[in-house]
């Protein structure tokens, strides 16, 4: 029996490398598209019945900031065909890196396609799992985003697309620096530069293959070499063109040219930067999380709002990974809040749903019929049902929304 049990959690942990080899565009980390999928809802506790959602959203697929390394990659690429040297996988590549140039057309941080298609799925997933909340007839949707326009647009491809749903919905809009003030919300300079320190002098001991790249993208291994003497710099220009391919619209695994160790090494380096920036570390949590409490506050007033006046059926924010994330260590979120060390990270924290494109964060709100029953709520985050640290359900995954409160107010004081 215990062996049985040993075997089931060894079964159970996610390997990071394995991670990778089932799907390499999880090595992007936070510019990873969205994987859907099926969300187990423990039902409610009899008689309570859904009535209010508060959501947060993040984006979706987007493009990154600037062009050159595409075009580092793009200009050797091209010599190599220009003088006879690229391989067949050169030449796929260099077609890739165009696409991705092409995407990005100068616009940094633009949502793409794949990225408004991700907040269609989502409205339509959410509208299935919840259809008494916006049922036809019911009550007012507001929603505010980000200034940001990636923001802007997955509001109105999520909008828009519950509105094709249901017809008779209505919505407030709201967008504008009161909104973004609670939004969005983001580390210190001193923070930032603290962990880029930590993570330098990491990367400074590591050294990855520095041949197989050659070998696969030219006839000439020492001829593509001289175009690209940098073997770490060129791979790592490679890997930002990667990373961001399935976002630009590729279907194809871009990370197929590189080496798995450099394929990790740079998960690694950003999981960590994301964690170590975002997430409740144990060295900068507590400085990062108080910088979400305005958020928080905003929710709960929200909610209580729409508790009392009965005329709000959900409010939906859009914005940011950055305060998505910090909001998850504000609450504990089992799997992807909790408290970790830089060391610890990529062994406990590597869940490929993280944080990648449209990750979305639920509190649902339930009542029961019964007079004087107490208001229920669960968290969802990236389609599975999360607990809290530091609070107990009164059933399953659900909690009374006053002791919520006041698990809050208390971390805020």
């Amino acid at each position: 029996m215990i062996a049985t049990l040993l075997l089931f959690l060894i079964l159970q942990a996610v390997n990071p490398l394995q991670m990778l080899r089932e799907d390499p565009d999880r090595a992007g980390v936070c510019t990873h598209p969205y994987e859907f999928r099926e969300c187990r809802e423990t039902a409610a506790p009899k008689g309570y019945t859904p009535f209010y959602l508060s959501h947060y959203g993040r984006h979706g697929s987007r493009t990154e900031w600037g062009l050159s390394s595409y075009r580092d990659v793009e200009k050797v690429l091209e010599e190599a065909r220009q003088e006879g040297f690229l391989s067949a996988k050169g030449d796929s590549l260099l077609s890739e890196t165009r696409i991705v140039i092409r995407v990005h057309d100068g616009m940094n941080g633009h949502l793409t396609r794949l990225g408004e298609e991700e907040h269609r799925i989502l409205a339509d997933r959410l509208y299935a799992r919840y259809p008494r909340i916006f049922k036809k007839g019911s009550r007012l949707i507001r929603v505010e985003s980000s200034t940001v326009p990636r923001c802007l647009v997955s509001m109105a491809s999520f909008t828009t697309e519950l509105a094709r749903i249901q017809p008779s919905l209505r919505f407030t809009m709201d967008s504008g620096e009161k909104q973004y003030g609670y939004i969005s919300n983001e580390p210190s300079k001193e923070h930032r530069r603290a962990v880029l320190d930590m993570l330098d002098s990491m990367n400074r001991t590591i050294r990855c293959d520095s041949t197989h790249i050659y070998a696969t993208l030219f006839t000439d291994p020492m001829a593509g070499k001289a175009l690209a003497p940098d073997p770490e710099k060129f791979q790592k220009e490679i890997w930002d063109v990667a990373r961001i391919a399935r976002a630009s619209g590729i279907r194809e695994n871009v990370f197929r040219y590189l080496p798995e160790d450099v394929i990790y090494r740079w998960w690694d380096y950003y999981n960590r930067q994301f964690y170590m920036w975002n997430g409740n570390s144990v060295e900068f949590g507590d400085e990062r999380i108080p910088r979400v409490h305005p958020l928080v506050r905003d929710i709960i007033e929200k909610a209580d709002d729409a508790i009392q006046s009965a005329s709000v059926a959900a409010d939906l924010k859009f914005g940011h990974d950055f305060p998505l994330l910090s909001l998850a260590g504000f609450f504990g979120l089992d799997g992807v809040g909790q408290r970790l060390s830089f060391e610890e990270i990529p062994e406990k924290w590597v869940d490929p749903v993280m944080i990648p494109f449209a990750s979305n964060f639920q509190i649902v709100f339930y009542r029961s019929c019964r007079k004087g029953s107490d208001i229920l709520v669960k968290f969802i985050y990236n389609d599975r049902e999360r607990t809290l640290e530091g609070l107990s359900p009164v059933y399953g995954p659900y909690y009374r929304w006053e002791d919520i409160k006041t698990f809050c107010e208390a971390k805020m004081r």
